[in-house]
């Protein structure tokens, strides 16, 4: 399938001055990132998904890895990182954490891309941790009746630790 897209690429005058490894280039990185957000928009990225991203399938989130990789190339490519330099499996938003955990601009830029997990950035407290009040507001839906339980309710064993495995394609 051809990946191309018809949006405007940087050109090379856009990053001239990059001599540093692209990784401790905050500038860099925040226009790889701005790019993979522009091509997760695109036609491409959106029928990528459909063929290849089948949630009935066990593979499905290797797939959208696989997915989230090719994009990543093609926006690091397109603003001028010489591929050799990233691992087979890179990928732009944990590039940017792992570099960038510390700065409000560059976490800035993946609202609406990821929700930056901690086990990424461990300067930062878990909002919730081992031994933590139940929120009250908090409910798991029955897939098959729609009932609401609050997790409050949850109670199996209480010797034993209650854990909630949860996913959503959306």
């Amino acid at each position: 399938m051809d990946t191309d897209m018809e949006l405007s690429k940087p050109t090379s005058s856009d990053v001239m001055g990059d001599a540093v490894h692209f990784t401790k280039n905050k500038s860099l990185i925040i226009k790889a990132v701005d790019r993979y957000k522009e091509l997760s928009k695109s036609d491409a990225y959106q029928q990528m998904f459909h063929e290849k991203a089948d949630p009935t399938k066990p593979d499905v989130v290797k797939a959208m890895a696989d997915i989230h990789i090719h994009f990543t190339k093609k926006a690091l490519e397109d603003v001028g990182v010489e591929l050799s330099q990233i691992p087979d499996d890179a990928m732009v938003d944990h590039i940017a954490v792992m570099n960038f955990a510390n700065d409000p601009e560059v976490i800035g830029k993946l609202n609406g891309m990821i929700e930056a997990p901690e086990r990424l950035m461990p300067h930062l407290k878990p909002r919730v941790a081992l031994g933590d009040k139940v929120p009250e507001d908090v409910e798991v839906v029955s897939i098959e009746t729609g009932k609401r339980i609050p997790l409050l309710e949850l109670r199996i064993n209480k010797e034993r630790p209650l854990l909630i495995i949860a996913s959503s394609l959306s």
